[in-house]
């Protein structure tokens, strides 16, 4: 299975960069900026190729899923390297929010788009990580 690996900067306020959102892409299919890939595609691709492959010395943005969430796979991911992007709606879905405290309570940090923030769960903002339309939550902005 060949995967193609397309890399967009992310900047901090500064303007400065500060990491790279990773979209993962079967060669042959159709880009999806939506659709989060499999679980074992990501596994596959960063422990595989390795992250400094892809993002050198900077973070990972890598979009994930419920699936991925919920699962251990996730845990592969060095936590020091990688923001998980949560894309689309969110519910209030118990399991995924208790989830998502557990991993950020372990190290990991997230980052929630939304075109709608006013609908995201109210759990979902952990002390001011979920702003505007598009967020990214990182332990020193929340103030703690």
């Amino acid at each position: 299975m060949e995967i193609l690996v397309r890399r967009q900067p992310v900047f901090d306020r500064s303007e400065q960069l500060y990491g790279y959102e990773l979209l993962l892409q079967r060669i042959g299919e159709r880009p999806s900026g939506a659709e989060p890939p499999p679980e074992q595609m990501v596994v596959d691709v960063f422990l595989g190729i390795g992250l400094d492959q892809v993002a050198a010395d900077h973070r990972a943005f890598i979009t994930v899923d419920r699936d991925i969430l919920l699962g251990d796979a996730v845990r592969l991911l060095p936590k020091d390297r990688v923001v998980l992007q949560l894309v689309g709606p969110l519910s209030d879905d118990d399991e995924l929010l208790d989830a998502c405290d557990r991993l950020v309570w372990s190290g990991y940090r997230f980052s929630v788009e939304s075109d709608a923030p006013e609908t995201l769960p109210e759990r979902s903002d952990r002390g001011g990580c979920a702003s505007e339309t598009h967020s990214r939550c990182d332990p020193a902005d929340r103030g703690t």
